[in-house]
């Protein structure tokens, strides 16, 4: 699968990008300010995989049918599992002790089961970096 280098101005005049979107804004306190008036970060980033690549990608995906654990993004058909850990430097869930714990047993269990995790800030989840890193793993599969 060949990779597309695409830009976000490039995808908001795509027709993947519906008319109903939130503009998405280009300076970071712009996007502060949005993401509180509920622009969603998660669903530009689900865009932009469609569109860069062209597979399915499913948000919040139940992959141990014995437990209630859920991917925060998924690609089922390459079994790439994305993480978004946030909290990180306000002491959230996944760095204290209990959240720590309970999210190592969560991703050894996918491990077992033979998923390919993936685990990204949520500041980082539009960079170009991190898309082709998504990008790498799909076509690794």
């Amino acid at each position: 699968m060949k990779k597309a280098k695409i830009t976000l101005s490039q995808l908001r005049k795509s027709k993947v990008w519906h008319k109903n979107t939130t503009r998405i804004p280009k300076r970071p306190q712009a996007q502060k300010k949005a993401v509180k008036k509920g622009l969603d970060k998660s669903s530009m980033f689900l865009k932009m995989v469609i569109f860069r690549y062209g597979v399915k990608i499913v948000p919040e995906f139940r992959f141990d049918p014995n437990r209630r654990w859920r991917f925060d993004f998924a690609l089922p058909h390459y079994k790439i599992a994305i993480e978004v850990e946030g909290g990180v430097w306000t002491q959230g869930r996944h760095t204290r002790g209990s959240g720590f714990v309970k999210d190592i047993e969560k991703y050894n269990r996918a491990a077992a089961l033979g998923w390919r995790l993936v685990r990204v800030v949520p500041s980082d989840l539009l960079k170009d970096e991190f898309l082709e890193l998504v990008g790498e793993m799909i076509n690794n599969e």
